[in-house]
């Protein structure tokens, strides 16, 4: 399988991958992408052989395009995702001003940076996604690994404003491809946000009627399990154990939008990462080890 990768870097810069080999843990490599929030588990390869055909793939494919080894040590290319990262989608006028600047001073000047983007940058992030996905007769769908949106709009009203104009800017995009979202933490940031987010953004997300119209999923596609996990909700490692318990995939995809395996400027944040939740967090690089 191929991925290509939009990698935001707060610009919304199409088509650059930007893979850090952060950990070897047992039978895995745990990859991340930066800039997404997400972590890849894959099989176990030499670490050099693993970061050559990174660049071997990146090089001969062009910016964003990247193969991962197949555990007979060739290249697999038979279908691919594009994955999409952090978009932050935004507009000032979604915003009760007056409440953010009362309870969120801080975020004031993310909240008009993501706006701007929003409205220089992102409409031509999605023709650029849109070309990706039309020039590749094997691409079976778009992964967005969380904060689709940025949140924080102060109000009911507001939240389902801003989370169906985020939606709408996608579906009018008419890709042709399912597009399956992961929950990030600015999805469900500010009053009414949860609830907007699972009215709004979670039926959109996928095929209608599949089970990944959820905050978590699993996916099967050609021998890959492919599992979508909301570090969010307090029910998704024991919902994980049994998707696990119950497959026997030969490679396993997991997506989610905080690291699992913190690092620099993200070491005291990822997925049940506060002190309280260790014995949580053991059991989730437990499963992901094995």
């Amino acid at each position: 399988m191929r991925f290509s990768s939009f990698a935001r870097k707060r610009s919304l810069t199409a088509g650059i991958l930007r893979v850090g080999l952060l950990a070897q843990y047992q039978k895995s490599i745990i990859v991340y992408l930066f800039g997404s929030d997400t972590i890849w588990r894959l099989p176990m390869i030499d670490r050099r052989r693993f970061v050559r055909r990174v660049a071997i793939g990146s090089l001969s494919l062009g910016p964003g395009s990247c193969f991962v080894e197949s555990r007979a040590g060739s290249l697999v290319d038979e279908w691919s995702l594009e994955v999409v990262g952090d978009i932050h989608y935004d507009q000032l006028e979604h915003h009760d001003m007056s409440w953010v600047k009362r309870e969120k001073p801080n975020s004031v000047s993310q909240i008009e940076n993501y706006s701007r983007i929003t409205r220089e940058n992102y409409p031509v992030f999605l023709q650029a996604l849109k070309r990706e996905v039309e020039k590749d007769p094997s691409c079976r769908g778009v992964i967005q690994v969380g904060d689709l949106v940025h949140g924080l709009c102060g109000g009911e009203a507001l939240a389902r404003i801003h989370c169906k104009a985020a939606v709408g800017s996608l579906f009018d995009l008419n890709l042709g491809v399912p597009v399956w979202v992961t929950k990030g933490n600015h999805d469900i940031t500010g009053p009414a946000a949860l609830q907007a987010y699972e009215e709004i953004v979670l039926p959109f997300s996928g095929e209608v009627g599949d089970e990944s119209n959820s905050s978590r999923y699993a996916l099967e596609e050609e021998g890959w399990l492919i599992v979508s996990y909301d570090g969010y909700s307090q029910g998704s490692l024991d919902w994980l154990e049994t998707i696990l318990a119950g497959r026997k995939p030969g490679r396993l995809l997991v997506i989610v939008h905080q690291p699992v395996v913190s690092y620099n400027a993200r070491s005291s944040w990822g997925v049940h990462g506060h002190e309280s939740q260790r014995v949580r967090r053991q059991r989730l690089v437990n499963l992901l080890g094995k």
